[in-house]
């Protein structure tokens, strides 16, 4: 949002790298090491309580599947330790959700990069490089596909930003905003076309985009 401002009042932009990064530390780490030490302490007890379905020997299926990725080997331990949880395909216990974050610090390790390609070359950097990595995403498999195949859901955050601070006409922006929401939600749940990649992301890239900016927008007026 700092940036688009400064893009918005035509002041050149930078980034400082290091304070950039103890500024993301320490949004992160905090409760993220809390979250870590919560999950250890659930397990604790509920290995105890129910070690059929610790063990993935209870419940149905989908119960027995997934408790069959989770748990404190090397695997699903370590990953977890620098921050990039689920990578090996193993989750941290049973906190299965901790996977976003991991996606998050990649996305915010790749930022840097997203905007020294911004200021260089403008608002084409937003297709340039989604594109790129969408393309080079379809190389890879399991997690590193998965996380840059959803870069540009992320990257729609900084588009967001920079419409945001440019907007003029904010009432005619909200139901504009909404409707696309609308529109898409029903898409993604019900066309045909949603079950391919990268249909899903434009998607889910307009339907995140159009959610956000409505309620962002709702707040100027």
């Amino acid at each position: 949002l700092r940036i688009a401002r400064d893009l918005a009042k035509g002041d050149q932009a930078s980034l400082n790298l290091a304070h950039y990064t103890r500024r993301r530390l320490h949004r992160l780490v905090p409760p993220y090491a809390l979250a870590l030490l919560l999950t250890l302490a659930f397990d604790l007890v509920g290995r105890h309580t129910w070690p059929a379905l610790y063990f993935a020997e209870a419940g149905n299926e989908l119960l027995k599947i997934s408790f069959s990725r989770m748990g404190y080997s090397a695997t699903s331990v370590v990953p977890a330790l620098f921050l990039l949880p689920s990578s090996l395909g193993y989750h941290f216990g049973t906190n299965g959700p901790l996977w976003s974050l991991g996606y998050e610090v990649v996305y915010y390790a790749l930022y840097p990069l997203w905007l020294g390609l911004r200021l260089r070359i403008g608002l084409f950097a937003y297709l340039l490089l989604p594109i790129s990595i969408l393309a080079g995403s379809t190389l890879l498999t399991g997690w590193p596909a998965l996380v840059l195949g959803h870069y540009s859901i992320w990257l729609t955050g900084a588009a967001l930003a920079e419409c945001l601070t440019t907007v003029r006409r904010v009432n005619a922006m909200v139901p504009i905003a909404m409707i696309l929401a609308a529109a898409t939600a029903f898409g993604l749940h019900h066309l045909p076309v949603s079950r391919s990649l990268i249909p899903s992301l434009i998607l889910a890239v307009v339907y995140g985009g159009g959610l956000v900016g409505a309620f962002a927008l709702l707040s100027e007026t």
